[in-house]
C-alpha cells in the first residue's frame, strides 16, 4: 500500500493496489463512512503491483502504475472535470512471457521513472 497525503485528492487518501483483482482503490480518511473505492481498473492480466505520483509542470496530475504480470507501467492522468483517472499510456519493459515480473517503481521530482524487475529464474 502506498500513503499519499497530498495529492489529485487534495485531501488525506490511501491509495491501494490489488495485483489478483487488477484494481487501484481509495480509502478517504476524512470520508471513512464511503469506505473502499475502486478508482481504476486494469485488463485482467496486468496486476497492478505498485504506483508512484506525479506532478507535471504543468500542474497536471498523473499516477505511475506497474505491473507485476505484465513487465509494464501504465501512465494515469487526473481529469479534474471528469473526476476519475484515465489511463494515457502503457509502456512495455521487457516482452510479456519471457519470465519477467516487476516489483517496485518510483518517479522522481523531475518525472524520471524508475523500475525494479525480477527473473523466475531467481
Amino acid at each position: 500500500m502506498e500513503c499519499v497525503n497530498h495529492h489529485m485528492f487534495r485531501d488525506d487518501w490511501v491509495i491501494a493496489v490489488d495485483a489478483g483483482w487488477d484494481h487501484v482503490y481509495a480509502w478517504g480518511l476524512a470520508e471513512w463512512k464511503e469506505g473502499l473505492q475502486i478508482i481504476h481498473s486494469f485488463e485482467r492480466g496486468f496486476g497492478p503491483r505498485s504506483l508512484a505520483f506525479h506532478r507535471a509542470q504543468d500542474d497536471a496530475d498523473y499516477m505511475f502504475v506497474l505491473g507485476e504480470y505484465d513487465p509494464s507501467f501504465a501512465v494515469l492522468a487526473w481529469m479534474d472535470h471528469e473526476k476519475r483517472w484515465v489511463e494515457k499510456a502503457r509502456h512495455n519493459i521487457v516482452f510479456p512471457g519471457l519470465g519477467w515480473s516487476c516489483g517496485d517503481l518510483l518517479v522522481n521530482s523531475y518525472g524520471h521513472i524508475f523500475v525494479s524487475t525480477r527473473h523466475e529464474f531467481n
